[in-house]
C-alpha cells in the first residue's frame, strides 16, 4: 500500500476508527481489540503497529480533546522501540523519564545493550551515560555501539571481556556466534598497551579446543604466554597443532551454513558443532543423509566403525587395524563411543 495513502487514512479519526471496529465486528470471536483499546505500545511494536504507534502518539500530541492514555512498559521502552525508532524512543524518554530512568540503572547492568546506536548518542550526551564495563557482554553488543563507547573513553577493553565469552559458551554447553570477528577485532584493537600476556594462556587454549569462536584464536596468538610449546593441550596436541586445530574448528562452525529462523538447522547445527569439538569432523558426512545417501557415506565410513556389544565406536584418527582387540578399542584414547551421536542423528531425521 501506498505509505502517503495509508498514513491519510490513519491520520483522519474518523476513518480509522471506522476501519478498526469493521475489523473488531470481523473478528469479535477472536477476542480481537477495538482502536480505543490498544493503548499498550510496547505491544503496537512487538506486533508490527508501529504506525499505529506513531498515530496515537501524535494524537495525543495534538490539540485533541479526546486523548488516550498510553502506556509503555520501561522494558519495552528500552528494548524494542529503542532498537527500532529512535524518534519516538526519545519522545517517550522524556515523557516517561521518571519512570524511564529508574529500569535504566537495573537495566543497564544486566548486560542488556542497546543495540541502536543513535539511542545510545542521545542517552550519553544527555546526562545517563554509564561505565560499560561492568555489563560488557560480547555477544549482545552491536559493532557501532561499541564504536561509539571505545571513541569516547567509555569503554576499556580486555583480554578477560573477550575470553569471557567462551567460558560461558562452556558452562552453557552453547556454540558461539559465528559474525563476531569484526567486534573481536575492534576489541583487540583498543586494548590497554599494557596487556602483553594472557594469563591463563594453556587453560585459554583447552577451552577453545572445546569451544571454538570464529575470530578469536588469530587475535589471541599474539597475547599467549611464551613457552607454551613445551606444553601439550588436552593430552594428544602440541602447541602449533591446538593452534590449527581450533581455526580449523572456528572456520567448521563458519561454513555449517545455519537458517536461524529454522529450528531443525539450529539442532543440526548444534549437533555439527558438537562433532567438531569432539573432532569427529569426517562423521558429519552422514548428517541430513536419507536412504541410500545415509548408507554410501556410512560405507565410505565403515574402516573407522567398530560395533561392539550394541555400542558403536569411532576412531577419530584413521581406519581400525583389522586385528585390534574389542578391549584395546573401547579403552583407546582416539576411538569415541558414539552410539548417543548416531541415535541423535535419528532423532533429528525423524
Amino acid at each position: 500500500m501506498n505509505k502517503q495513502y495509508y498514513t491519510t487514512v490513519l491520520n483522519n479519526k474518523y476513518l480509522s476508527s471506522k476501519i478498526f471496529n469493521i475489523i473488531h465486528e470481523i473478528q469479535k470471536d477472536r477476542y480481537s481489540l477495538k482502536y480505543d483499546d490498544i493503548v499498550d505500545i510496547g505491544w503496537m511494536f512487538r506486533h508490527g503497529h508501529i504506525g499505529l504507534a506513531r498515530e496515537k502518539i501524535k494524537n495525543n500530541n495534538s490539540n485533541n480533546t479526546d486523548r488516550q492514555q498510553l502506556y509503555i512498559d520501561p522494558k519495552d521502552l528500552f528494548t524494542i522501540v529503542a532498537n527500532t525508532d529512535t524518534e519516538l524512543f526519545i519522545h517517550l524518554f522524556e515523557q516517561h523519564k521518571h519512570s524511564a530512568v529508574q529500569y535504566y540503572e537495573p537495566f543497564f547492568y544486566m548486560s542488556n545493550h542497546i543495540k541502536n546506536v543513535e539511542v545510545v548518542k542521545y542517552l550519553y550526551e544527555h546526562g545517563f551515560a554509564r561505565d560499560v564495563s561492568k555489563s560488557f557482554n560480547l555477544a549482545e553488543i552491536d559493532y557501532k555501539v561499541l564504536k561509539y563507547y571505545l571513541e569516547n573513553g567509555w569503554l576499556k577493553p580486555t583480554l578477560y571481556m573477550i575470553t569471557s565469552y567462551a567460558w560461558e559458551l562452556h558452562n552453557r554447553s552453547k556454540s558461539a556466534r559465528t559474525d563476531l570477528k569484526e567486534i573481536i577485532a575492534l576489541m583487540i584493537k583498543n586494548l590497554d598497551k599494557n596487556e602483553k600476556v594472557l594469563p591463563g594462556s594453556n587453560h585459554i587454549i583447552s577451552l577453545l579446543l572445546s569451544c571454538p569462536v570464529p575470530g578469536l584464536i588469530e587475535t589471541l596468538t599474539p597475547y599467549f604466554a611464551p613457552m607454551l610449546n613445551c606444553i601439550s593441550f588436552n593430552v594428544r596436541y602440541s602447541y602449533q597443532q591446538a593452534l590449527d586445530t581450533i581455526k580449523e574448528r572456528e572456520d567448521f562452525l563458519v561454513n555449517a551454513n545455519v537458517d536461524t529462523k529454522s529450528h531443525a538447522s539450529q539442532t543440526i547445527y548444534h549437533f555439527k558443532a558438537k562433532m567438531a569439538k569432539l573432532h569427529l569432523l569426517p562423521l558429519i558426512l552422514l548428517i541430513g543423509k536419507r536412504g541410500d545417501e545415509f548408507f554410501t557415506a556410512w560405507n565410505a565410513l565403515s574402516g573407522r566403525i567398530r560395533v561392539i556389544n550394541n555400542r558403536i565406536y569411532y576412531h577419530t584418527q584413521k581406519n581400525f587395524a583389522k586385528k585390534m582387540k574389542d578391549h584395546k578399542v573401547v579403552s583407546s584414547r582416539d576411538v569415541k563411543d558414539i552410539t548417543t551421536y548416531i541415535s541423535s542423528i535419528a532423532m533429528i531425521e525423524l
